[in-house]
């Protein structure tokens, strides 16, 4: 008997000693552009997340910053990185890491850019040229939205940051001090990546009135302030030497992470999506000759010369051999009257093209209804019409309950016949003036600018939820769903649309709790 329980004993030891030793550390490096503990914070539950997900791996997070984290790469020391899109342009360039993923920030947002900016008191700064003989604040000189892209911004603009500024000065990460530093004079303007600013007024650690936007980027629709163009977000990239298998699970992970996951919420992210096109970031460290292209020869007629010699040569006898061809070729008149027209028929098409794919740009592709982009467009012109007259108007958005349950359960086919079935039906309530759009799955919005009051709101979208709970006939067979409805007004519970969409979203999620109702944001009124 003891023998067989001390055999027992040595198998079980024997056994955990070796399920220990098959769990591999997996070390994830993620750029600190604002400080490492911060990083950790903010990353650890992207690591937890994982670790739940893919069994025998043990992941890790290394805060790194941009004067080691190639060096780590090089030496395999790391197995992914989390990092800004001018580092991963470089990491690829020279150890082929490849993407994975692109950052999809809490507004939905993919892009991002830099601000800069001055101390509103410091009224001799008004303009990038009253920066002449100024000082310069940035985070770091390999920073890309810390200082790449400003500098790209001077460089358009003819300014040579060496000889235009007084003194150019970096201090390394976080990116929160650049904005202290300028506000207590220690430099008379600076410059960080969107979206920090608005952070630190929002932890009130700063005045909004104490800053001063320099170079305002006026011309798109974004929801912070920016002084440059947007580029790609940060990527989730695999260093050339990982498992092809573990990053393609890792992908899968990351991209059907919820955006109420904890993980996303510490990484103040709504999640990950498909790599975006990173050729506008190549675009510009290549105008400024940094990272992979910082080595690049100077291009001169000389240069030219010498390296496409025989190109050259070659194109000179083909244009010459053109030339006699253009002499014939003048002959047949009736040819390229031909070709004009085949060339008007191609232009015409093009046309059309660009069109359809200006449409797709701001439409859904199964139900052809606005999207978020289009939606919050037009919201933002009813915002502005409806400040000037001193109007209320409503925001509602709808949640089909129960769809997870068809879409599973009879397929995604028929899921989708139903989400284009009550589109229609509710698109067909509409007048003119109101805006049905589809933000995502089974998610709707509805932009009613002549509804300011409670109850008109409340007989309006009662007919709606019954035209939801209307039997849907795909075959013989009868599927059956219905409508949680969530409504804010403007300006009552939002001044701006981001704030008066997350209003009229919590209130969805009460009506949701209460089944087949909708409710008004900040109230306990509850319509059936």
């Amino acid at each position: 008997m003891f023998s067989r329980t001390l055999i027992t004993l040595l198998i079980l030891v024997f056994y955990l000693s070796t399920a220990h030793s098959a769990v591999k550390t997996i070390h994830i490096g993620v750029l600190a552009h604002r400080g490492i503990d911060k990083t950790v914070d903010m990353w650890q539950a992207t690591a937890d997340y994982l670790n739940q997900r893919i069994p025998q791996q043990e992941f890790r997070i290394v805060p790194v910053g941009n004067d080691n984290i190639e060096e780590l790469i090089k030496n395999k020391q790391l197995h992914f990185v989390i990092t800004n899109p001018a580092s991963f342009v470089s990491l690829q360039e020279k150890y082929g890491v490849t993407p994975m993923a692109t950052l999809e920030r809490t507004d939905a947002h993919t892009m991002f850019g830099a601000v800069i900016f001055s101390a509103s008191k410091n009224e001799s700064i008004k303009s990038l040229k009253d920066l002449k003989n100024k000082t310069f604040m940035a985070v770091h000189p390999k920073a890309f939205g810390g200082w790449w892209m400003a500098w790209y911004e001077f460089k358009k603009t003819g300014i040579n940051p060496a000889t235009f500024f007084k003194k150019l000065e970096f201090i390394d990460f976080p990116q929160d001090n650049v904005v202290f530093k300028v506000l207590n004079g220690t430099a008379d303007a600076g410059t960080v990546r969107t979206g920090i600013l608005e952070s630190l007024i929002q932890q009130k650690k700063i005045n909004q009135g104490d800053i001063r936007i320099l170079n305002r980027n006026q011309g798109i629709y974004f929801p912070h302030i920016s002084s440059t163009s947007l580029y790609p977000e940060w990527a989730f990239a695999k260093a050339k030497h990982t498992s092809d298998d573990l990053a393609q699970n890792i992908a899968i992970a990351l991209f059907k992470m919820p955006a109420t996951h904890l993980a996303a919420k510490m990484a103040e992210i709504k999640g990950w999506t498909v790599p975006l096109d990173y050729t506008p970031v190549h675009r510009l460290m290549k105008e400024l000759k940094v990272g992979p292209y910082e080595h690049e020869p100077e291009i001169t007629i000389q240069y030219i010369f010498e390296k496409y010699y025989n190109w050259i040569a070659a194109i000179v006898i083909t244009i010459f051999t053109l030339i006699i061809g253009i002499a014939y070729i003048s002959k047949l008149n009736n040819k390229l009257s031909f070709t004009n027209k085949q060339l008007a028929i191609e232009i015409r098409e093009r046309i059309e093209l660009t069109k359809e794919l200006e449409f797709q740009a701001l439409h859904d592709g199964l139900t052809g209804l606005p999207n978020r982009f289009l939606l919050a467009k037009q919201a933002l012109q009813t915002i502005e019409k409806k400040t000037h007259n001193k109007q209320k108007f409503a925001l509602a958005i709808i949640d089909l309950d129960h769809f997870k349950e068809i879409n599973d359960g009879f397929g995604h086919e028929t899921g989708d016949n139903l989400l284009k079935e009550i589109s229609h039906r509710i698109k067909n309530k509409l007048n003119g003036n109101n805006t049905l759009a589809r933000l995502g799955g089974d998610e709707f919005a509805l932009l009613l600018p002549d509804i300011d009051s409670i109850e008109t709101a409340s007989v309006f979208l009662q007919e709606i939820i019954l035209k939801i709970q209307e039997p849907c006939y795909f075959g013989d067979h009868p599927y059956h769903t219905s409508g949680s409805i969530g409504v804010a007004f403007f300006p009552l519970h939002g001044d701006n649309f981001s704030k008066l969409l997350r209003s009229a979203d919590m209130a969805m999620y009460h009506a949701k709790i209460k089944g087949n109702r909708f409710t008004v944001f900040g109230t306990q009124r509850v319509e059936r």
